[in-house]
């Protein structure tokens, strides 16, 4: 099977592979990538190279002054907290990718 390029040469796939480590993806998207990495991991080491490279330009990246940030704290703060319900353990389910499960 040949694999999907551009006329430039680029994946398709790269761009998700991207948005995921940059976290820049909507939730289903997410998804979508995590059971590609779970069932086919040769690309865990591209992503996570991606990702070490966000770490390093956000720590070289100058901050910017915050404005407003009393009311943005307490914006923050009024909001209702996110209950960390435990999770069911899933059964292991051969067919599926361990993000479905």
């Amino acid at each position: 099977m040949a694999s999907m390029k551009s006329e430039t040469g680029e994946r398709p796939l790269d761009a998700l592979l991207a948005g995921y480590a940059t976290g820049s993806l909507s939730p289903t998207l997410s998804t979508l990538v995590e059971c590609h990495l779970a069932i086919n991991p040769a690309n865990v080491n591209y992503v996570a190279a991606l990702e070490a490279l966000c770490g390093v330009v956000l720590t070289e990246t100058p901050g910017k002054p915050l404005t407003n940030r009393d009311e943005k704290l307490a914006a923050i703060f009024a909001m209702d907290a996110i209950e960390d319900k435990p999770r069911a353990r899933p059964i292991s389910d051969p067919v599926l990718p361990a993000p479905l499960t």
